[in-house]
């Protein structure tokens, strides 16, 4: 009896402290603008090995910019294999096209690259390398980010338009990425109606 007793305390005291642990190496749903929109929430996972600090990595859905909520999806597709190559993962949220109207979503995409850095410290980030990757409409994302890397506006015509955006809190912090992986995305909107390659 006495050996069944101290088998299930160290039981009870393995699945506290394992309890303890993922909930230090997980943040579920922040607001990363402060709006309380679902298109605005963002998770971050942080791996299994402990360290000071983790490079990360940003993880856009694919939803054809329909969805304003598919950051688990995201996350259950490619966020296992970035945290065991020992990326933490952030994987975001974005309004959707029917909820707001481009750019809107690169705006929320930079938001989100702007709270991780800012925020870097309380989730153990190192700020100085934040990648970004997606798959289809989220690919078309990430490479918006990159190549609008310490660009503000573009304009196209007679037509600017404000890729920054002036989301959240922390407009003053850099939403420059250091590395793009596109899966996947479309890149010349102009060929994509015919499916032209």
């Amino acid at each position: 009896m006495k050996k069944q007793l101290a088998t299930l305390l160290l039981l009870i005291g393995a699945m506290t402290i394992q309890a303890q642990q993922s909930a230090e190496s997980q943040w579920l749903d922040i607001d990363y603008v402060g709006d309380n929109i679902e298109g605005h929430k963002l998770d971050i996972y942080l791996p299994s090995v402990k360290k000071d600090s983790y490079p990360a990595v940003v993880l856009i859905y694919g939803s054809a910019w329909f969805a304003n909520n598919a950051k688990k999806m995201a996350f259950d597709s490619m966020g296992k294999q970035l945290l065991d190559a020992g990326f933490a993962v952030v994987s975001i949220n974005h309004r959707a096209s029917g909820e707001a109207k481009y750019p809107a979503q690169i705006q929320d995409v930079k938001a989100a690259v702007r709270y991780v850095r800012a925020n870097a410290d309380k989730y153990k980030i190192d700020p100085s390398f934040i990648g970004i990757t997606g798959f289809s409409s989220g690919g078309h994302l990430s490479s918006l980010a990159g190549t609008t890397n310490g660009v503000k506006t573009m304009t196209s015509g007679d037509v600017t338009v404000d890729i920054e955006g002036n989301l959240g809190d922390y407009t003053s912090a850099s939403s420059d990425v250091n590395a793009v992986v596109d899966w996947f995305g479309p890149i010349d909107m102009s060929r994509m109606e015919n499916c032209n390659t």
